[in-house]
């Protein structure tokens, strides 16, 4: 496989999670994954008309590759990971219960560092 191959399908992977991720999303997600399209459809047009002369589109070839891993990026940000009480938690650390404190409620005294004491869920009822 050549590298112009490899090129052509990186170009071809970019619109497939380009057109994928724009359909799957909504909100600001969608908002994220849109921007690409700000600068990569001047490139497409260019590397159109770049072909009709008969030249390469070596722009549509190093713009791709970036706009393929920022999508990933934003996709690997933007997914949200199922937690144990059926609500749903963003993988970039929104939620800040420990694994140790999952079950147990949280009490109205707080300690000197800013966190709330937490008692069991089968004691301190």
């Amino acid at each position: 496989m050549t590298i112009a191959e490899i090129m052509w399908l990186i170009v071809v992977a970019y619109a497939g999670v380009q057109v994928t991720s724009l359909l799957e999303s909504h909100g600001q997600t969608r908002i994220a994954f849109a921007l690409p399209l700000l600068f990569m459809v001047p490139i497409l047009l260019a590397a159109f008309s770049a072909m009709q002369n008969d030249h390469h589109p070596t722009l549509l070839f190093t713009a791709s590759p970036l706009a393929l891993t920022y999508l990933v990026y934003v996709d690997y940000r933007s997914f949200q990971l199922p937690t144990p009480s059926g609500t749903t938690a963003e993988r970039s650390g929104a939620s800040t219960t420990a694994p140790s404190e999952l079950g147990t409620r949280p009490t109205a005294n707080s300690s000197a560092s800013g966190r709330l004491l937490t008692t069991s869920s089968t004691g301190g009822r």
